[in-house]
């Protein structure tokens, strides 16, 4: 809102909004680079007995659900701050439509005034 209770987008505001989610999610796939080196590793040390195979089995469950979510997270924020820059275009466009219309009907209205 602007001081004298019109709507009017802040550009610059939005924009900034838009430029942490695009921060938060660069962190958040940094993350997923991070957990997935760490995990990602070899699993010789599980062993290949019954028990060893059953270790195995539950930590690559756990392991690809874990990075399965953090990628879900990355991929979310950065589409959230593609959309927020995306419908700000929009919105942009819109007002400038919109005070377009208003110029050019005040102008014909002056017009027919004489």
């Amino acid at each position: 809102m602007a001081d004298d209770g019109t709507f009017e987008v802040d550009s610059g505001r939005v924009t900034e909004g838009a430029s942490v989610f695009d921060e938060i999610s660069s962190l958040a796939w940094d993350i997923l680079n991070d957990f997935n080196g760490m995990t990602g590793g070899p699993l010789d040390w599980t062993g290949n007995d019954k028990i060893g195979l059953q270790i195995r089995g539950n930590y690559v469950t756990n392991q690809a659900a874990t990075a399965a979510s953090l990628s879900g997270m990355a991929e979310s924020l950065e589409l959230t701050g593609e959309a927020i820059l995306s419908n700000l275009g929009d919105t942009q466009n819109t007002q400038a439509d919109n005070a377009d219309w208003i110029n050019q009907e005040a102008n014909d209205y002056e017009g027919r005034r004489g």
